[in-house]
């Protein structure tokens, strides 16, 4: 849980996502959900859930780094991403994505709609990121988005509506893409 989250507390302590997790984390109990990859799974005592509208696309931020370490930084960029052109952007014929302000997936058990205070609005963008100091003083550093190779026409697709949407607030975005948990590190 991030105490200096801009929003309300999570009520989980932590959520941890990582593409290094393997099938023997889930089997020692070290990891609660994994992609159901084999038939195998389906032998265990363990609830399997098998449904592609549970498939999950987000944005993350590295909290960590300078500076989206700033809940009011990270707030900013919230507020000047447009999540429904993002979602018709990343439609395929595959899915219908629904918009979501919960890490929990619609259809799963525990699912509760969430309103936050951070619904599309560059001029609040803007705003915010004056005030944190960032503007004609001083620029904002570059963000870079990570996309799988695998993925590449999605990332692309993504990657270039999430440019127009951050260059109107005056943060410059770059794209970099990733074939293997190495470089993942």
């Amino acid at each position: 849980r991030n105490e200096a989250y801009f929003d309300r507390k999570a009520y989980l302590d932590a959520v941890e996502f990582s593409p290094l997790f393997t099938v023997d984390h889930f089997m020692d109990g070290d990891v609660d959900i994994y992609p159901f990859v084999s038939t195998g799974f389906a032998d265990l005592d363990c609830q399997v859930r098998e449904d592609g509208a549970l498939g999950t696309t987000f944005l993350g931020m590295s909290c960590h780094l300078a500076p989206l370490d700033r809940p009011e930084v990270r707030l900013a960029v919230a507020v000047a991403l447009d999540r429904r052109t993002l979602a018709k952007v990343s439609f395929s014929n595959e899915s219908v994505p629904q918009l979501t302000d919960n890490f929990v997936p619609a259809k799963l058990k525990g699912f509760f709609p969430v309103a936050g205070d951070w619904e599309y609005d560059p001029n609040r963008a803007r705003r915010l990121l004056s005030q944190a100091g960032f503007g004609d003083k001083k620029e904002f550093p570059t963000l870079t988005l990570y996309t799988s190779k695998s993925r590449r026409a999605f990332g692309l697709k993504v990657y270039r509506e999430l440019q127009r949407e951050l260059e109107a607030v005056g943060i410059g975005l770059s794209h970099r893409e990733y074939g293997s948990l190495r470089e993942v590190r």
